[in-house]
Order: structure tokens, then sequence, then C-alpha cells
């Protein structure tokens, strides 16, 4: 009797747990990754609980020219689902997701508003561009993230994703619509605050900030690095100081992600005010998109200094 009662506890440890054969590992938790870190707080409260969020590319970190991890690979093969601002805002990051997350695991900010952006109007960041006329306008600016008016329609269109992927929170609509109103809420402040502003030009560090100032009023009247993984040539600078003189500007806006050296330098030869703009910032979104319309409101209201041309 005894040797039968040791036979059957044997058997009964040999079933494996939860019906999973001994070696095999426990389903991943929920994932969604987002490619911009500051999209995390837009997305983050619409989510189920337990699932987990994070950025593609760190908080603080420029995407263009980022190298994905092996990590950063692995996660885009189990994710729940992965939302890319759109096809041409790093195209290796585009390539990666294509080979590595099924079809119906991507959300696209550029598809789910209804954007085409198109990768051949000047915005190359791979060297090809014509760096003088990088940008006629923002068409094809993928920093759709800085846009107050298309994060809201893209939050708007979240939750049906999210609930396609089954990461959805129960009440998803109404957090949608709580997030919206903040979202909104800032798109005012940036209108009121820069409206006497209208018409003004800015000097900004990358081009970031077409969208910004196309919806605000302002007008970028020349960019320091107009390729983002190139430092400036003679000629960018050049183009700087003469926009300086022609567009009457007072300050030049830095971005922390890239040296800083000779904006800087430049900024001191004329006698204007630095200010930094960070279109990655954290993954708070409306902090950063705050401290950026602060930037901008205080580098519009810095004195013009006399400066010549050439």
């Amino acid at each position: 009797m005894p040797r039968i009662r040791f036979l059957l506890c044997l058997a009964l440890s040999l079933i494996p747990a939860c019906g999973r054969a001994p070696d095999e590992a426990p389903p991943p938790e929920p994932l969604v990754l987002v490619e911009v870190a500051p999209m995390v707080s837009l997305v983050r409260p619409l989510l189920a609980e337990g699932v987990e969020i994070r950025p593609i590319v760190p908080a603080g970190t420029s995407p263009h020219g980022y190298q994905l991890t092996p990590g950063d690979a692995r996660a885009l093969a189990t994710a729940s689902l992965v939302i890319t601002v759109g096809p041409v805002l790093e195209p290796s990051i585009n390539r990666a997701i294509a080979r590595q997350t099924p079809a119906d695991r991507v959300v696209s900010v550029a598809e789910a508003v209804g954007l085409e952006l198109d990768p051949h109007a000047g915005h190359d960041h791979a060297g090809h561009a014509d760096t003088e006329h990088a940008h006629d306008d923002h068409a094809s600016d993928p920093h759709l993230w800085l846009d107050p008016e298309l994060m809201d329609a893209f939050v708007a269109a979240l939750p049906e994703a999210l609930r396609a992927r089954g990461v959805a929170a129960p009440d998803v609509d109404d957090r949608a619509a709580a997030v919206r109103a903040e979202i909104r809420a800032i798109g005012d402040d940036y209108a009121a605050r820069l409206a006497p502003f209208a018409g003004r030009a800015i000097i900004t560090h990358h081009d970031a900030f077409r969208r910004v100032a196309d919806r605000y009023g302002l007008a970028i009247a020349q960019v320091i690095r107009p390729i983002s993984g190139v430092e400036p040539t003679p000629g960018d600078l050049s183009r700087v100081r003469e926009a300086v003189a022609a567009a009457g500007v007072g300050a030049i806006f830095v971005e922390p992600q890239f040296p800083d050296a000779l904006p800087r330098r430049i900024a001191a030869q004329l006698g204007l005010e630095v200010h930094s703009l960070i279109p990655e910032g954290s993954d708070d979104w409306g902090a950063m998109m705050r401290a950026n319309l602060d930037a901008l409101v205080a580098g519009l209201s810095a004195p013009v200094p006399q400066v010549s041309g050439g």
C-alpha cells in the first residue's frame, strides 16, 4: 500500500503545471510599444490593467538614426500592439516593424489621422535631401506628435485598435475623451499664447517644428541642421546668419539631442538668445508640449538685434 501511494504521488508530480510542458515558457505579458516616448502618456490611460507600455526609442533620444537592440527586435515580435508614427520618421525602425510584427498588430498614427506622408518631399534623414530647400512646406514633416490637433484625432481613433488587440480598458471611450480634453486644452493654450506672434519666424535646430509653425501662424526662417544625422556645413551656417538678418529673429532654438556648440556660438556672435525645444522629451506629452510652448513664447519675445546679412 505505501508503494502504491508513492507511485501515485510520483505520477501526480509529473503532470505539467497549468497544462504546460515542463520546458514551455509562460505566455508573455501584454505589451504595447510606441515609437516615440512622448506618446506613452497619451496611450497608457487607455490600456487595461496589467498591460505594459514602453517606447521603442528611449525618452530624450532622437529616433533619426536610432539603432534597434536585440531586445527591441524581440519586443517587436511579441508585442500585442506596435504604434508607429508613420513610414518616414525613421525608415529603419519601420522596416524592422515590417519584419518582426504581424501587420494586424501595427497601428500607424499617420494612417489613423488620414495623412499620406511623402518620403520624397524633402525629409530625408539618410543624407540625400536638398539641404537648402528641405521641407518647402510641412507636408512631409513626420513629427506628428507635436501637433495637438493630429494627436486629438489619433486618440479619437485609438480605442478601436486597442479593443481589436484585447488591450483596451473597459471604459476606454471615456478615458479617451478625458485624454482628448487635455490635448485640446494644450492646443488652445498654443493658439492663445502664440497669436500675438503671428507671422513671426523662428530658427530651429532640426526640422521638427514645421507643423507647429504652420498650425499657429509662425514660419521657419532656417534650420541649423537640415539633415538630422549630419553636422551643419559652412553653407548651412551662412544661411542661418542670413536668415537672422532677413527675418528679424531674437533667438535660436536648440535641441538637447544634438550638439549645440555651433548654434550657441552663432547666437553669441549675433547677440541672440538661446532657448531649448525638445521634440522627444520624456514620456509625458503634456509636460513636453507645455515646456516647448514656454520656450517658443520666450524666444519670440526676445529683443531682435541689429544684424547685417552675409
